[in-house]
Parts: structure tokens; sequence; C-alpha cells
């Protein structure tokens, strides 16, 4: 059995239910767009794995948008990491 990557319509509707702005920010930011495009390395586009779509959905913010993988875990590791959060969390 393998995991297959996920449809623009399976991505769209779990941002939706999200209420994620990002599927919108997906189809206007070329940056974005490019993360749903395999790599040369044959791995399916970052936002087409369901842990990557997921932890993009719970960290967007327009203000500071990801452009890579790294940036994406970055800022989802300081977002679970301040304070704020973690309190809301409790």
């Amino acid at each position: 059995m393998r995991l297959e990557p996920l449809s623009d319509e399976q991505i769209q509707t779990f941002l939706t239910q999200q209420q994620s702005p990002l599927w919108s920010m997906i189809q206007t930011m070329p940056q974005l767009k490019q993360l749903l495009e395999p790599t040369s390395e044959g791995n399916p586009g970052l936002l087409r794995i369901p842990l990557f779509v997921t932890l993009a959905a719970r960290t967007y913010d327009p203000a500071h948008p990801f452009e890579t993988k790294a940036d994406l875990l970055g800022q989802y590791i300081a977002r679970q990491l301040a304070d704020d959060v973690r309190e809301m969390d409790r």
C-alpha cells in the first residue's frame, strides 16, 4: 500500500474546512503554487503531503509567507513555542 499525494480538490476542501486563506493565496502567489509541484528528486509537492498541508493551515500568516519546507517548519516551531499559543492550549 502506498500513500498517494493529495489532489488539488482534497487540499482545497481541507483548507476551506479549516477556514484557512491559504488556498486562495496558493492560487495568486507563484512561490506557494510551486509548493504543489513535484521536486526534481521525485517527491510530491510539499503541500501535497497531509502533514505539511496541516502544518501550513495552522501556521500560514499572509504577513510572513513561507516559501520552503524549512520556512514552514521554522514558523510552525516558533508559533508552538510562543507563550500565548502555549497558554491557549492549556
